[in-house]
């Protein structure tokens, strides 16, 4: 299965959800745009690579070599009590993954040409948070294998 990188669009892996191996894709050429069924996005936060990815009706989590399932027994929260934010994972109550990681969202200014653009947009741990608070949200996210 294909997952592109949260930080750069241009960049795309095939993911073994069992292994948790991933294997650079170069683009396709010609300026057409991929036809590669991408079922997932992939991210480093901290020490921590984590994929985010659809496999038949499902969501999941690879953390590492862990993989939990996205739905609503997930916590996500932030926390920006120093210079980074610090994301916590838990599943069922059970702390998952606890680690600082660089945030990527530069303040707002003033005559903005993006104001349409979220912070989630540039931070892949308050995307996750903001996606573990909505079900409906996530029933959507990736299209089915």
């Amino acid at each position: 299965m294909f997952v592109r990188s949260f930080k750069s669009y241009k960049d795309v892996a095939d993911f073994d959800p069992v292994s948790g191996t991933l294997s650079n894709c170069p683009q396709q050429t010609g300026g057409s745009t991929s036809s590669r069924h991408e079922v997932g996005a992939f991210c480093n936060l901290g020490d921590h690579l984590v994929v985010l990815y659809r496999q038949q009706d499902a969501l999941f989590l690879r953390i590492d070599n862990l993989v939990v399932e996205f739905d609503d027994h997930l916590s996500v929260h932030i926390t920006r009590d120093g210079a980074s934010p610090t994301i916590t994972i838990a599943k069922n109550g059970t702390v998952v993954l606890e680690s600082e990681y660089e945030g990527a969202f530069a303040p707002m200014f003033e005559n903005d040409p993006t104001p349409f653009v979220e912070e989630e947009d540039f931070d892949f741990g308050v995307f996750l948070a903001n996606l573990a608070r909505d079900a409906d949200r996530r029933s959507h996210l990736f299209p089915r294998t």
